[in-house]
């Protein structure tokens, strides 16, 4: 038996997620996903408090509360891609790493379809319109990495970046892209949006995560934040063989290099 620790926000979730299944086809391993984190952190001061989101998603999965007995902690930094199915390991990291999207690509790009009761019909009408249209996702990650501790570990992203990315997608894309701009914070990224002359766009309300990323995975083309919440809305529309144009950021931290994220044919700024 093998536990995979499941904490951080939907997209870090997506990523343990996407580790378990690793284990799982890779070696055959019993996986339980591991949920004290979402307790746990309602309990420390400042911190971000989170929920568990992946029961949102057609995903398939045992998970478990509380004390388990195990061998030890395997720390992500430490994983050397070996696997004893004859002893019981907690598995503790992040794994945001593109070689366990890319060996369970089409089992986790069906598990991450969103649950049809958390499609409204506003979210389906967006959908169609994206679906008609030379429509780019556009996302800005402000709030959480404007303070605490993310604001000395993420790199952030000014309009250079937004303002090259457009015009890598219109130069190969045309010029009639609308912008669908994802932001936690609706209010800013209007303005933001104004300064890099995009004559078509609409700014999306905040909804739940899992709806953003649902939403967001439904356009033709990518541009993300260093986020792995928009890193999943387009590696799910990649994964689901959409032939669009990804523009992801080429500094994702601050001081220390980038992680192994990139997929084939995304354009890195």
């Amino acid at each position: 038996m093998k536990y995979v620790e499941i904490k951080g926000g939907l997209g870090n979730q997506m990523f343990q997620y996407c580790f378990s299944k690793y284990l799982e086809q890779k070696y055959g391993s019993d996986i339980v996903l591991h949920l004290d984190f979402f307790d746990y952190v309602k309990k420390v001061p400042q911190a971000t408090v989170r929920q568990f989101d992946l029961d949102k998603m057609q995903t398939n999965y045992i998970s478990v509360k509380g004390n388990i007995i195990c061998r030890g902690i395997v720390e992500e930094e430490l994983f050397d891609d070996h696997v004893d199915n004859h002893t019981t390991e907690f598995y503790s990291g992040y794994w945001q790493d593109k070689k366990y999207f890319e060996y369970v690509k089409d089992k986790v790009c069906s598990d991450f379809c969103l649950k049809d009761r958390f499609i409204t019909d506003d979210m389906r009408k967006i959908v169609c319109e994206m679906e008609e249209s030379n429509s780019v996702s556009l996302h800005i990650r402000r709030t959480d990495y404007l303070t605490g501790l993310n604001i000395d570990i993420f790199s952030a992203l000014d309009t250079a970046y937004y303002k090259k990315a457009i015009d890598i997608v219109r130069e190969s894309a045309g010029h009639d892209v609308k912008v669908f701009a994802f932001s936690d914070d609706p209010g800013y990224a209007s303005k933001f949006m104004e300064l890099l002359h995009v004559s078509a766009f609409e700014i999306m309300p905040v909804r739940e995560a899992f709806q953003d990323i649902y939403l967001m995975s439904g356009t033709k083309h990518h541009i993300i934040a260093n986020s792995s919440f928009s890193w999943w809305a387009a590696a799910l529309s990649y994964g689901r063989e959409k032939k669009g144009i990804t523009i992801a950021p080429a500094e994702w931290y601050k001081g220390k290099p980038s992680p192994n994220l990139y997929l084939d044919g995304w354009n890195i700024v």
